[in-house]
């Protein structure tokens, strides 16, 4: 009994606590009372780039307003004859009939700064975040009009885990209120959203992507918290996009092959890098 009573009394302060935590994060941010409360089911997901087929190439090639071509059998690069306009707001149609697997992607914002559009693969429904084997991007002119896109894909691997219970949207919150320095009292939890980040890659080139909450505040900032460990992924638009491009013009310049449509792809991207004034996610 009396070392019952002495276990009980050294978790009661842990407990009162946590408690007290929690009503602090309510006190303080905003938005919270919205959060969904039922526990979501997840797994780490293994993924590896998806190598492009002759009957893929077949369903490129019946886009007749697109010069297109594969570098490496897994990187899509494209531009089209004459320019396509496209709204953000309603561009399923628009990209069904010029992109490839369209309906694979979600828009995710666009970067002014390189006036380009970012499209992230989704699977099983949940985004893909910032992840350059699982991208679509569209650059666009001075109207507007969709010119040129590169295109990855990435493909799940016949092997995966049991799925397991993941953290509540609450319990990330709660992790970047007290384990970063990121949210401030009176900022608002304005959407949320469950996805994945890459989290390793394997040896064998085979991704780990963890499931990851993707946590909105104030309409304006994402932040990104491992839905197993907890742990917070720092991340904005024009250092994913800046570093993504950086790598594709890699890609192009590495290839064995060079064709015309290379050749104009690798001095647009080399353009874009070079003169667009990068900045952080505003």
């Amino acid at each position: 009994m009396v070392q019952q009573f002495l276990e009980n009394q050294n978790l009661e302060p842990a407990y009162i606590q946590e408690s007290s935590r929690e009503e602090d994060l309510r006190a303080n941010i905003e938005g919270l009372e919205d959060l969904p409360e039922e526990m979501e089911q997840g797994s780490y997901l293994y993924a590896s780039r998806k190598i492009f087929t002759q009957d893929d190439f077949a369903s490129l090639e019946k886009f007749s307003n697109q010069k297109v071509d594969v570098v490496n059998n897994s990187l899509i690069i494209s531009t089209f004859k004459q320019p396509v306009p496209i709204n953000t707001n309603s561009y399923g149609e628009t990209l069904q009939a010029n992109i490839f697997n369209s309906n694979s992607y979600v828009f995710w914002g666009k970067n002014e700064e390189s006036n380009t559009l970012i499209f992230f693969q989704k699977f099983n429904d949940r985004t893909i975040y910032f992840n350059r084997s699982a991208v679509l991007l569209i650059f666009l002119n001075e109207k507007g009009e969709m010119v040129r896109y590169v295109q990855t894909m990435l493909i799940d691997e016949d092997e995966q885990e049991e799925k397991q219970d993941l953290i509540k949207a609450f319990d990330a919150v709660f992790n970047l209120y007290y384990n970063t320095t990121e949210l401030s009292s009176g900022d608002k939890v304005t959407k949320t959203g469950l996805g994945y980040h890459n989290l390793t890659p394997l040896p064998n080139g085979v991704q780990v992507l963890a499931p990851t909450w993707n946590i909105s505040v104030n309409n304006e900032k994402n932040y990104f918290v491992n839905a197993i460990e907890g742990l917070y992924y720092p991340r904005d638009d024009s250092s994913f996009l800046r570093e993504t491009m950086v790598a594709f013009l890699k890609t192009l310049k590495g290839s064995k092959e060079s064709t015309s449509l290379r050749v104009e792809f690798e001095a647009s991207l080399s353009k874009i890098i070079e003169s667009t004034i990068w900045g952080g996610e505003k």
